[in-house]
């Protein structure tokens, strides 16, 4: 039968520059300079990027601060004793002990952020689809000891391309592929028979199919043994990212199909009764010459089932074996046995291909 095995899963991303997703959330009140502080942040919307950098302004000088970060939706305002503003972050949050903050004669301060290690739970790396929550909390000259500048909130949706062959065709050279792309793509495409370095899959990929984001799409393999296949994910900021799998194919051939069809078939196509003079307990050989290229011999309870041969090589339509196990069981009600589900795409796949005894 068909052999898929995954020989490789490289990924490999070209250029992402956009900003982060940033919102922001919770009002900061004035300090003793009369305005509010205002926290900004900057950075790849890509945290593998790691170049996410914060800023507070409008904060008194000589002030001391730290930056809070949580890993959860904030929640209602608090005024903690001895402050001044509103603490919306909920609770768990981290701070950046290790970056204290000092305005010294200005009013900002700045803080590259190394998203491989953020301050909650002992430093935890973000992940895509991750989202994290930022406040700023400084000392301040009056009415009260501290601080806090309004929050932002970063998503991190990170560009990564990815695809699964379908469940129901694992197996077969007439396969279903599957995208789970990352980071919301706008545009994904296929090349089946990708030839370049999976290091680079930029400088040689040819787009053979666009398929639907999320979606699936079939492809018939038209040779067999080491083939690889490539998928191309785009995203509207500009970014672009490649999986490439190789999967080693083979030809299905009469020895994988014989098996279902003794077990679905062999009740009135065995030793006991072989209707219609087909019996598929005997030599494979003999089973076979009983099946392709032989006339269908139509019974009644069967008669509206397509197809003049038992098997048609290379044609599913003119093949009365396929056709009467796609068919429902009130278009053939005296087969109540018949391959179904990935048997049906094995037998389909086998005729499509010129059902070849070996």
């Amino acid at each position: 039968m068909i052999r898929l095995s995954f020989l490789a899963l490289p990924l490999w991303l070209a250029s992402s520059s956009a900003s982060a997703q940033i919102t922001t959330f919770c009002s900061a009140l004035p300090n003793s300079t009369g305005n509010a502080a205002v926290l900004t942040g900057s950075g790849s919307t890509n945290s593998a990027v790691n170049n996410l950098v914060l800023q507070c302004a409008n904060l008194p000088s000589g002030s001391f601060g730290l930056f809070l970060v949580g890993d959860q939706p904030p929640g209602a305002a608090t005024t903690p004793a001895n402050s001044a503003g509103n603490l919306c972050l909920a609770p768990g949050f981290g701070l950046f002990r290790n970056d204290v903050q000092f305005t010294g004669t200005g009013s900002q301060v700045t803080l590259a952020v190394d998203l491989m290690s953020i301050p909650i739970g002992g430093g935890q790396a973000v992940m895509a689809g991750d989202s994290l929550f930022f406040q700023y909390w400084y000392r301040d000259q009056a009415p009260a000891i501290t601080n806090f500048s309004g929050g932002i909130a970063v998503g991190f949706d990170d560009p990564v391309a990815s695809f699964t062959f379908d469940a129901s065709t694992v197996g077969l050279r007439y396969s279903t592929f599957r995208d789970t792309s990352a980071g919301t793509p706008t545009q994904i495409d296929w090349d089946f028979d990708f030839t370049g370095s999976a290091m680079n899959p930029a400088a040689t990929f040819v787009p053979m199919v666009s398929g639907t984001v999320g979606g699936v799409v079939s492809h018939d393999f038209a040779s067999t043994g080491q083939i690889s296949v490539a998928l191309r994910a785009l995203y509207a900021n500009g970014a672009e990212a490649y999986s490439v799998q190789t999967v080693n194919v083979a030809a299905v051939v009469f020895g994988d199909i014989i098996g279902t069809l003794v077990v679905n078939c062999n009740g009135c196509h065995g030793n006991t009764q072989a209707l219609d003079g087909l019996n598929f307990s005997l030599a494979a050989q003999d089973s076979y010459n009983q099946l392709v290229g032989f006339p269908t011999m139509l019974t009644s309870a069967c008669a509206a089932t397509g197809g003049t041969e038992r098997v048609d090589p290379f044609d599913t339509s003119n093949s009365f074996l396929f056709n009467i196990s796609a068919a429902t069981a009130a278009t053939c009600a005296g087969m109540p046995n018949v391959p179904a589900g990935v048997e049906l795409d094995m037998l389909r796949d086998w005729i499509l291909h010129g059902a070849a005894f070996d």
